[in-house]
């Protein structure tokens, strides 16, 4: 009995290591357990018996449902005036200005509102972006550092490549962009929702 005890032990963390959120009805299934009440018996005590020895622990989520498909970036962007005699001397930034937004009816958007608004018309205008990535946000910073507008996006698990080439022939050849950083953030998958005995 022990060593088919240790054998479902090495089974369950084998499964769970390939996906961590994967619901109870589901890794009984996989460990080789039968649909009925005694095996999901046997599976939640041995459940509980892993996490008391350390071998498992709870975890959470919270988030979009959408988002358990897609990895984050914050897309960090250093501007300059573009060299095309448009502008001459950097444009003073707002102190708060969202995408959607003008600072004025009559005003031209600033040469980094501008970048902002290319960025997302370029992402809705070609299908092979728009159905992989979401721009999420666009923030002009205004803290005198390094970047000078930072990007959330958001690029669906198949389409980091698609993603890199945005950024390198798109994002990059952009005549008011010196200079990109991306940073990745993980994201925890959504766990399955599969029965009650959850």
């Amino acid at each position: 009995m022990e060593e088919n005890s240790k054998d479902l032990r090495t089974e369950i963390l084998k499964v769970i290591a390939q996906n961590p959120v994967i619901g109870r009805a589901e890794l009984r299934q996989l460990v080789g357990l039968q649909d009925d009440k005694k095996d999901a018996d046997r599976l939640n005590k041995t459940i509980s018996r892993m996490k008391q020895a350390g071998e498992l622990i709870d975890g959470f989520y919270f988030g979009e449902a959408w988002m358990q498909h897609y990895s984050r970036y914050h897309v960090m962007i250093a501007t300059a005036p573009p060299k095309n005699g448009q502008a001459s001397q950097p444009v003073a930034k707002p102190t708060n200005v969202g995408l959607n937004t003008m600072s004025g009816e009559d005003e031209e958007p600033d040469f980094q509102q501008k970048v902002c608004h290319d960025i997302r018309d370029l992402l809705q205008s070609h299908k092979d972006y728009s159905d992989h990535m979401v721009l999420s946000e666009a923030v002009i910073l205004t803290g005198g550092g390094d970047w000078d507008v930072q990007l959330t996006m958001y690029v669906d698990n198949k389409s980091h490549e698609l993603f890199r080439r945005f950024i390198r022939r798109q994002l990059r050849m952009h005549p008011a962009v010196l200079r990109t950083n991306t940073v990745a953030v993980s994201l925890i998958p959504l766990p399955k929702q599969d029965s009650a005995e959850r």
